[in-house]
C-alpha cells in the first residue's frame, strides 16, 4: 500500500539525508534554476512563448506587472536572473529594480534560505536595460546590488 512504499522510502532515504520538501522547497529550487513560474514570470498578460523562446515579453499591463512597474512598462520586456547579498530571509516580489534613480524592471520571484550564501531572483527589466551593470533592488528599505547570473533555462 501507499503508506507502507512512503514509510519505507523515508525509513531507507533519512539515512542518506532525505528530507520532506513542498511547494516552497520546490519554487526555491524554480527560481535557483532560473524557471519562469507562472503567475509571476508568465502570466495570462504576458506572451508565454516570447519569455520561453527568446526571454522577451511584449508590453505588459498595469494588471501583469502592477502598478509600481506600469510606467515604465512600454516595449519589450527580457526575463533575467540575479543573484545578491542581500539577507532577506524568505520569500519575496515586486520589489524595484533600479539604476541610479531611474526604475527599469521588477523583481518577479526572490528567496533566500538559511545557509546560501546570496539571494537568487528573477527578474523582468526593459528589453534595453537587460545589460546594465550596475543594478540594485529595493528592497527592505535598502537598495542591494544586483550580480546577472547564468541559467540553464530556457534548454536548448
Amino acid at each position: 500500500s501507499a503508506p507502507c512504499v512512503w514509510q519505507q522510502v523515508m525509513k531507507t532515504g533519512t539515512a542518506e539525508g532525505l528530507r520532506i520538501g513542498g511547494h516552497f522547497a520546490q519554487e526555491a529550487l524554480r527560481v535557483r534554476r532560473g524557471i519562469p513560474g507562472f503567475g509571476n514570470e508568465a502570466t495570462p498578460g504576458i506572451e508565454v512563448a516570447p519569455i520561453f523562446g527568446v526571454q522577451f515579453a511584449p508590453e505588459l499591463s498595469a494588471s501583469a506587472l502592477g502598478k509600481s512597474a506600469a510606467a515604465g512598462a512600454r516595449g519589450r520586456r527580457a526575463l533575467i536572473a540575479f543573484s545578491s547579498p542581500a539577507n532577506l530571509i524568505g520569500f519575496g516580489t515586486r520589489d524595484a529594480i533600479v539604476h541610479g534613480d531611474r526604475v527599469l524592471g521588477e523583481v518577479t520571484s526572490r528567496v533566500w534560505l538559511p545557509g546560501w550564501r546570496d539571494t537568487l531572483l528573477l527578474a523582468l527589466l526593459n528589453a534595453e536595460s537587460a545589460r546594465v551593470t550596475s543594478l540594485e533592488m529595493v528592497a527592505d528599505g535598502r537598495r542591494w546590488s544586483l550580480i546577472h547570473r547564468h541559467t540553464n533555462w530556457p534548454p536548448a
